[in-house]
């Protein structure tokens, strides 16, 4: 279970798929163990369906300076991913 503490108090509970997203799942805990997203803000939020963050610009144009390979079909990835948002 990860718990991201937001600026206001507010505590937001996920859970991460490292069964069938173990690239994605491993960048992910890297950077978190390096306080990478540390103060940063969710750029890209659609109500009851994803968030993104990760982008010390708060733009969407930026991000760490890994380079991951996406998990998804157009990659030769199997991918038949539920998201569960709690």
């Amino acid at each position: 279970m990860i718990v991201i503490e937001m600026n206001d108090g507010r505590k937001m509970k996920f859970e991460l798929d490292a069964e069938n997203a173990p690239i994605t799942t491993a960048n992910f805990i890297k950077l978190a163990n390096q306080h990478f997203y540390d103060g940063l803000i969710f750029h890209r939020i659609i109500r009851n369906f994803m968030i993104q963050g990760g982008d010390p610009t708060g733009t969407g144009m930026g991000g760490s300076d890994e380079d991951i390979k996406g998990e998804f079909k157009s990659n030769g990835v199997n991918n038949n991913h539920l998201v569960y948002i709690n």
